[in-house]
C-alpha cells in the first residue's frame, strides 16, 4: 500500500537528519515568507511571480533555482491525498509560523479531511532540529500535536491578517492561539515590533546596532549566532539576517 504519511520540513538539513525510522514521504518547504511581498487578492500565478521576483533581486537567484527549490516542493503539497496524515516539523519562531500560517491556508482551502500534526524541537536549543541526535528527533515526534479542524482556521486566519497587515486581527488570533500553538503570542509581538514607522527603529535594528558596536562590524558571524541568541523569536536565516545587516550598517 502507498505511504501516505508526510513530511513537510523546515530545511535540507533535517531533511538529511530524519533517522529512517520515521517513515514518510519529505516535502522541503523552504519559503520564506518571513519577509518579500505576500497577499491573498489577485490571481495565484501574480503571488507566486511576485516571491519568484523577489527572491532574483533580494537574494540573487535565479527564476530556475526558485522554481526547482521551491515551486517543485510546492507541487508535492499538492499532490497530497486528502485521506493523508501531514507531519509540519517547525521550529517556534516567526520564519517558521508565517509559513505554517501559509500552509494552514492552502490546507484549510484545498484539504478539509486531511489530518493535520505540528512537531517542534522536543528540547529548546539555539540550532533547533539542527542541534538534535537521532534519539531527541524521535522523541518530537512521538511528542506531535494534532490541529484540528478549528486551530486549522484560525492558523489560516492569521495568514490572511499578515497579508494584509491587519496587526489588531492578528494579535487577536495569536492571544486566542497560545494554549495550543507554543509561543505564538510572542511571536506576533515579535513581527509588531519589527514594523517600520517614521518615528522608530525597529527592536531588530536598535538590537544588532547594539551589537555592532559590542563586537565590530566585521565580526558577521558572530553577530549572527549572538543576534540568534537574544532575538531567538525573529528565526532570521542567513538571507534574512544580511538584509537586516546592511540595512544596520548604513545606520551606524
Amino acid at each position: 500500500m502507498q505511504n501516505i504519511n508526510y513530511h513537510i520540513l523546515n530545511g535540507d538539513v533535517l531533511a538529511d537528519r530524519l533517522p529512517k525510522e520515521i517513515e514518510g514521504n519529505k516535502i522541503i518547504f523552504r519559503e520564506a515568507f518571513i519577509s518579500g511581498p505576500v497577499t491573498i487578492s489577485g490571481h495565484e500565478l501574480d503571488f507566486w511571480l511576485n516571491r519568484q521576483r523577489y527572491f532574483t533581486e533580494s537574494f540573487q537567484w535565479e527564476d530556475a533555482e526558485y522554481y526547482a527549490k521551491i515551486m517543485v516542493e510546492l507541487f508535492k503539497i499538492r499532490k497530497i491525498r486528502n485521506d493523508a496524515e501531514v507531519n509540519i516539523w517547525l521550529e517556534p519562531d516567526l520564519h517558521c509560523y508565517t509559513n505554517l500560517w501559509f500552509l494552514c491556508h492552502l490546507i484549510k482551502d484545498k484539504f478539509p479531511d486531511l489530518k493535520v500534526n505540528f512537531i517542534i524541537p522536543e528540547k529548546s536549543s539555539a540550532f533547533g532540529f539542527e542541534g538534535m541526535i537521532d534519539e531527541e528527533l524521535l522523541d518530537s515526534y512521538q511528542l506531535r500535536e494534532n490541529m484540528n479542524e478549528t486551530i486549522v482556521g484560525e492558523l489560516s486566519q492569521c495568514w490572511e491578517a499578515y497579508c494584509l497587515k491587519d496587526h489588531k486581527r492578528l494579535a487577536k488570533y495569536g492571544n486566542g492561539l497560545k494554549s495550543y500553538i507554543i509561543h505564538i503570542d510572542k511571536i506576533i509581538e515579535a513581527h509588531l515590533s519589527r514594523i517600520e514607522s517614521v518615528d522608530a527603529e525597529t527592536k531588530p535594528i536598535k538590537t544588532l546596532k547594539t551589537l555592532i558596536k559590542e563586537l565590530g562590524a566585521c565580526n558577521y558571524e558572530t553577530l549572527f549566532w549572538e543576534f540568534t541568541k537574544r532575538e531567538g523569536f525573529y528565526g532570521y536565516r542567513e538571507l534574512e539576517f544580511k538584509q537586516l545587516y546592511d540595512k544596520a550598517i548604513t545606520l551606524c
